[in-house]
């Protein structure tokens, strides 16, 4: 199986390519992530967009593609730091 190893991809589903960041979070002893979209993922889709077809992908081939550190560079997250605690 194919895995995305970065902290930091794109995310393309329903037609959209949302740039987005693995949260790893910690529950009543498991530990488990999720993918949050920047705040400003609406302002990057275009060039998300084009990085998923120069990978050979479209928005129509839902999936996690390698984003390019151009557009992390520009991309606003929420702050956070370290691991999630989730009580």
């Amino acid at each position: 199986m194919w895995m995305i190893p970065n902290e930091y991809c794109i995310h393309v589903y329903n037609c959209r390519a949302a740039v987005v960041r693995r949260v790893s979070v910690v529950r009543g002893g498991s530990y488990y992530y999720y993918y949050e979209p920047a705040a400003n993922w609406e302002e990057l889709e275009d060039a998300a967009r084009e990085a998923v077809e120069g990978q050979g992908g479209a928005l129509n081939l839902s999936g996690l593609y390698y984003c390019p550190l151009g557009i992390i560079q520009r991309a606003r997250w929420p702050q956070r730091s370290g691991m999630v605690e989730d009580s």
